[in-house]
């Protein structure tokens, strides 16, 4: 099928490098949904605290500047008096009295918030368990990537040493053969793994990438 003779080798060449010699991280809290739902979960609490400062007492300063014309004649001001005045003071707002729908308001964005800040935590934590989960794929994949490599070395090592004993005469071409299928059934699954590998790592490139 690969036009192959059976005193020849087929032999893999790739450039990649070790993967368990390759640093591979992931950025935790990076997902956009969890960014959103924190964003929520702050103005729901912005809109709490500024509901309940209607409870709150307000103290303010009060300053007032005018001045005061009075003359016996209409529109006529040459002989008017002018009387500057100023006024200084303290002004305390105490709500007393608050309506029950500023109460209902009240209860609603505390309800509202609750809410959002359960939903942040629930996202958070799928989205935690989602990158545990491609870490562990992905740390599956070097391991078997790692494994396979090893057995089709060995499998190569057979396969050369079938090749010799077959020229020397001591090996029966059944059983060159047979090493020979063993040969290419590692590297089938090695390709294999090596495209599961591939696949795992750059799911994580991506995901850095883009979130």
């Amino acid at each position: 099928m690969l036009g192959l003779s059976v005193q020849e080798s087929l032999v893999l060449h790739e450039t990649l490098s070790d993967p368990a010699s390759q640093a591979v991280s992931l950025q935790s809290s990076s997902h956009p949904e969890v960014k959103l739902a924190h964003a929520q979960s702050m103005l729901a609490h912005s809109a709490w605290k500024a509901s309940k400062a209607s409870f709150t007492p307000i103290l303010s300063a009060v300053y007032q500047w005018n001045t005061q014309i009075s003359g016996d004649e209409l529109l006529k001001f040459g002989n008017a008096n002018t009387l500057p005045q100023q006024y200084w003071g303290l002004r305390l707002s105490i709500p007393i009295l608050v309506g029950s729908s500023r109460l209902f308001q009240i209860q609603k964005s505390h309800i509202d918030w609750e809410f959002k800040q359960k939903n942040y935590q629930a996202i958070r934590k799928q989205a935690d368990l989602d990158d545990e989960n491609l870490r562990l794929a992905y740390d599956n994949a070097v391991s078997a990537l790692g494994k396979s490599r090893q057995i089709m070395d060995l499998y190569h090592q057979n396969d050369q040493h079938a090749s010799r004993q077959l020229n020397e005469g001591v090996l029966s071409l059944d059983e060159r053969l047979r090493y020979f299928s063993d040969y290419i059934s590692g590297q089938n699954d090695y390709l294999t793994n090596l495209s599961e590998y591939l696949i795992q790592h750059y799911r994580i490139q991506i995901q850095n990438k883009v979130f």
